[in-house]
Order: C-alpha cells, then structure tokens, then sequence
C-alpha cells in the first residue's frame, strides 16, 4: 500500500542542489506498507512521477540526498512493516504529476494524485493497486541483483574495495542506459567495475562492440572475443593488467560489465 502527500515546491535544496531555469525541485512524504512479502528490500530509487502526458521521471538523486527525514533503503522489511520519507523529483515548471508509483520491477503500486497541477496545500492522499503503464520503467538493478554482481566478482578473485552505487541519474545517458560504478582489486591492481544496464537486448547488442572499441583504443590488445565475451590485456609498470567486456546472456535486465 502506498500513501502520498505533497510536501511542497523549492528551487534550492541543501547547499549544491539548484535546479536550473524553468524547472522546479517537488516533495512528496511517502507511506509504504508491506503487505505479504517477507524479507522485503525498499529502495527510494524504485519511485516514479508520472505526468499528464504519458511520460515519467524517477527521485532526483542529489536532491534527494540533501533532503531531510528522506525515505531511506530498508532491507527485511516483513508484512506489515511501514517505511516513510520524503521524495523529491524535478520537474518543468508546466508539468502535470498524475501519480507516484512505487515498482521494484517484481511488484508495482501507485497513488494517484488529485488533480493534474502541483499544489501546495496537503489534499487527503489516495491508495491505489492499480500498476501504472502510461509509460516504460527505466533500466535499473536492485541491490539484491548488484550484490548477486559484486558476489560473483569475488567468486572470481576480486576484493570488493568501492561497492557498486548509481552514477548518474537512472536511465539519464544519451541510449537510455543505467550505469553502476565501484572498484575491485585483484593484488596488486586495482580496476574499475562498471555495469551498463540497457533498456533492451538490442541496445545492449549495439553497446558491446561499442565498449570493447573503446577498450581498444585505451591500448588494451584483445585475447579472447564471443558474442558476449571479450578479454584483453595491457600493461602497466611491466605488470599484465586483464580487462573484461561481458555481455549478459539474457534480460532483462540487460548488461554491460566492464572491468578494466
């Protein structure tokens, strides 16, 4: 079950996030219960505003981390369970927000906004089931699905030394795409891990050779190559530094690891 209540429109929010002309920082405080699921994740990543015109915006990350009493990720929530913050998305000054929906891909529930214009006045928030499709969710990964990536580095020798975290806005590159960075070591180099996620199978089709070109013009020379597979080598102060392209098999989600 999600609640929402409008909070309210800024300009200025902490001491670095400015939204820029003719758009507009709003706040919402968001209630969601756990219903039934046992053992449940929540992340303030997996909301969304949807406008009058089919399309939608996920939280703005910076905004948000600047927020105060913001809805932070909870893991383990049980039924029952309540998990409440604030959310701050940015908008266009002529935007309409519709409704907030909550969906971390595996279930989805919106709230339905009264009327079509941001108000300032707090109006009796609605609870709504009903899974939004005005329009697609942008690609990302939970942290389940990051720590599935981050546990398989370390089945393959690698020390997790940054976790992977969200760079850049969700869905915000130029093909649509969701990039996730950390870095891990394997003694006595230290590589950066980044994971592409692709709002489809083609776009990751198109990606891969895309990635590797770019490997390749770093001076890192190929020594293996598969349709979803590429390794290279290059070397630093006379030691071999291995990199890596992978292609996942099947999606979604769809994605791009490089190490390197």
């Amino acid at each position: 079950m999600l609640t929402v209540t409008p909070l309210g429109e800024r300009t200025t929010i902490g001491s670095i996030s400015n939204v820029t002309a003719g758009n507009k920082f709003v706040l919402y405080n968001a209630v969601l219960k756990n219903k039934d699921v046992k053992n449940l994740s929540v992340n303030p990543f997996w909301f969304y505003l949807h406008f009058s015109n089919g399309s939608s915006v996920s939280i703005d990350g910076s905004a948000w981390a600047f927020t105060d009493g913001r809805f932070l990720t909870t893991d383990g929530t049980e039924p029952g369970d309540t998990v409440n913050g604030t959310i701050v998305f940015k908008i266009t000054q002529t935007a309409k927000p519709v409704a907030i929906e909550y969906n971390d891909r595996s279930r989805s529930v919106t709230a339905n906004l009264y009327g079509q214009d941001f108000v300032e006045e707090s109006t009796a928030p609605v609870n709504s089931t009903v899974t939004a499709t005005a329009a697609p969710l942008p690609p990302q990964l939970s942290q389940a699905q990051l720590n599935a990536i981050q546990r398989d580095m370390e089945a393959k020798g690698y020390y997790i030394t940054q976790p992977l975290k969200l760079s850049g806005g969700i869905g915000t590159s130029t093909n649509g795409s969701t990039f996730y960075k950390g870095t891990i070591t394997k003694d006595p180099i230290q590589y950066d891990l980044t994971v592409e996620v692709c709002k489809d199978n083609a776009t990751a089709n198109s990606q891969f050779p895309f990635t590797v070109s770019n490997l390749q013009k770093s001076g890192v020379v190929g020594s293996y190559n598969s349709p979803t597979q590429w390794s290279g080598v290059s070397t630093l102060n006379g030691i071999q530094v291995n990199s890596s392209v992978t292609k996942s098999a099947a999606g979604p989600p769809n994605t791009i690891t490089t190490i390197a």
